[in-house]
């Protein structure tokens, strides 16, 4: 018989799993502190050189649309700003966590490329509402990032969980609830939680699949729902493939688009996922 921990212990088995390397901490303290310059912030990255060439290439890549070559870490921040900054620093470092699973345990490339599609059909469908937020590529990316955990950390019983989603048609998440009394997504936002991340992370996370939850960032967490079942098509996770997911359609209710451009913004080719991997 297969052991289900619970949820609180899933995650406090692994004291490595459970904090993100410092320099994250610094710069999300840097951005939030009102006695900090732009100049700290990038005394701080361009220490790291493997983040500072990651911070550039992301800047420089399809998602952020610059006509010029973005050469320096200060000219990013001017472009595209601190908080973005920010979200580009969180997501290559929790990349970074994850980039040594075993390719017989979870296809992590897969993942990624999966998880760019969803979060670069976020991030056009936000800039077209009327109101866009803005805040929406790195929640989007990570949105997922629990599935890795329940991949890497319960194998056989998330085998048996795909299993029986695939066999009787069913929601995974529902499937995940009936047996483990969590979800995925649960992981995924407790996860977040302990990292320290701003709250739009845990809520994305937490309610991309319940978006109607979502209290305040309904509107993030439908985008990220709808753009989710768009990647799933267009770029599926391998170790999911083959489950049927479609989208609520109750979401068109808390996108600010009409429903003929969501139509049209997603009949688009995809987005490009060559250019940025974690």
């Amino acid at each position: 018989m297969i052991e289900l921990p619970d949820l609180g212990l899933l995650l406090k088995d692994d004291p490595e799993l459970m904090t993100l390397p410092s320099v994250v901490y610094e710069i999300l303290e840097l951005i939030d502190s009102s006695e900090s310059s732009a100049a700290d912030i990038v005394d701080l990255v361009s220490q790291d050189a493997v983040l500072t060439a990651k911070v550039l290439q992301m800047v420089n890549s399809a998602y952020y649309g610059m006509i010029a070559q973005i050469e320096t870490v200060s000219h990013a921040i001017n472009v595209v700003g601190l908080k973005a900054l920010r979200d580009i620093v969180v997501v290559t470092k929790v990349g970074e966590k994850f980039k040594d699973i075993p390719k017989n345990v979870v296809n992590v490339e897969s993942f990624w490329m999966n998880n760019l599609v969803c979060a670069g059909m976020a991030k056009r469908l936000d800039q077209r509402q009327l109101i866009p937020r803005h805040n929406i590529f790195a929640p989007a990316l990570l949105s997922n990032i629990g599935a890795l955990i329940f991949l890497q950390k319960l194998p056989q019983v998330s085998k048996r969980i795909l299993q029986i989603a695939k066999e009787n048609n069913q929601n995974i998440y529902e499937v995940e609830e009936s047996i483990l009394g969590y979800t995925h997504a649960d992981i995924g936002a407790e996860l977040m939680r302990k990292w320290g991340l701003p709250e739009i992370f845990v809520v994305v996370a937490q309610y991309r699949n319940h978006f109607y939850q979502a209290g305040s960032y309904i509107n993030e967490a439908s985008i990220v729902h709808l753009s989710a079942s768009y990647a799933d098509n267009v770029q599926p996770f391998i170790n999911f493939d083959g489950l049927e997911i479609e989208p609520d359609l109750s979401v068109y209710n808390y996108i600010s688009l009409s429903g003929n451009l969501i139509k049209e913004l997603l009949s688009e080719v995809e987005p490009e996922t060559s250019d940025f991997m974690m």
